[in-house]
C-alpha cells in the first residue's frame, strides 16, 4: 500500500508530518504517530460533549478505544492546500463502529 505521502508531490515538512500521521494512524502504530506529533502538543474539542483540552499522551491514547470500536477505522486526506511549511487540510476518518454503524467524520 502506497502511503499517503507518496501520493503527494509537496516535500514540505509539515506536508511529511501530515501524511505520516495519517499512515501510521491506518497502520495502528500509535507509537510511530506519536513520534511525529510535537511535544507540547494540545489537543483541544470545543464540542460541548468534548473531550476538553488534552496534552499529547492524553490525545494519542484517545485511539486505543476507537480501534477496538472500530476495527476498520480507516483515515483518508479529502483535500488540501500546501504552501511552504504550511498545510491546511481535510481529513476524514470513516468505517462502521460496533454498536453505532457506518461513520464518516470530517
Amino acid at each position: 500500500m502506497a502511503g499517503a505521502c507518496a501520493r503527494c508531490s509537496s516535500g514540505s515538512r509539515a506536508w511529511r508530518a501530515l501524511a505520516s500521521c495519517i499512515d501510521f494512524l491506518n497502520q495502528r502504530d500509535l507509537p510511530g504517530y506519536a513520534s511525529v506529533l510535537a511535544s507540547g502538543l494540545e489537543a483541544v474539542d470545543h464540542r460541548p460533549l468534548g473531550w476538553g483540552s488534552l496534552d499529547k499522551d492524553g490525545y494519542v491514547n484517545l485511539f486505543p478505544s476507537m480501534f477496538e470500536q472500530s476495527p476498520d477505522v480507516r483515515w483518508a486526506l479529502v483535500d488540501r492546500v500546501v504552501e511552504d511549511d504550511v498545510v491546511l487540510a481535510t481529513v476524514s476518518a470513516s468505517g462502521r463502529g460496533r454498536d453505532a454503524g457506518d461513520f464518516d467524520i470530517r
